[in-house]
């Protein structure tokens, strides 16, 4: 048996998708939660093969739970449910170690083939198609690059050459905060996760 964990802030798939799983013949739902707590609450008490893991949980986000089970049961799969399949999605979910992404609008049968192509131990979510979602990722941050004003290109260009939010705050003319909040602003705009990868 696959012993699985549902998270899904929707009652409805709560209730039914278990019963739909379980009709399959070879999965135990071991428990059906709603939330980021919940869910790594039970990981703590239970051991189950796959979590199935809604990504929109009320305002939270399931990847957080893909990053906490790695730490509290590495070999449990995690797949990720959502409506709205994207390439940062696809992105940060392998990057994080999801063996999958599925679009909710997948019928029983559909999740339940993926489910167990993940506990073959293939992972969908492969370099390929990580790499693919990285590089259309790249190009969106080089489009974003060309819509840069002339002071963000400064930041930009004053970071690569190793200086601190301090020392260009005094090259541009403001503020160390306002630099700051400018090189945030950046990294979301340009798809980057540190001020080295702006560099």
């Amino acid at each position: 048996m696959i012993r699985t964990l549902l998270c899904d802030d929707h009652a409805l798939v709560r209730e039914s998708l278990p019963t739909a799983l379980e009709a399959e013949g070879d999965f135990a739902v071991v428990g059906a939660v709603g939330t980021v707590a919940a869910a790594l609450d039970l990981a703590a008490r239970e051991s189950f093969d796959v979590a199935l893991i809604d990504l929109h949980l009320n305002g939270e986000s399931g990847l957080a739970i893909v990053e906490g089970l790695k730490g509290m049961l590495p070999d449990c799969r995690s797949i990720l449910l959502t409506g709205f399949p994207s390439d940062d999605l696809i992105f940060e979910a392998g990057r994080l170690g999801a063996y999958d992404v599925v679009d909710k609008q997948s019928s029983t049968k559909e999740v339940a083939s993926r489910i167990r192509t993940a506990v073959g131990g293939r992972r969908l979510l492969d370099d390929f198609t990580r790499r693919a979602a990285k590089e259309r990722l790249a190009d969106r941050g080089l489009l974003a690059f060309r819509e840069l004003g002339a002071t963000d290109r400064e930041i930009l260009s004053l970071i690569a050459q190793g200086m601190t939010d301090k020392q260009i705050s005094q090259r541009v003319y403001l503020s160390a905060q306002t630099v700051r909040n400018r090189i945030s602003r950046l990294l979301g705009l340009l798809g980057r996760d540190n001020r080295t990868q702006l560099a």
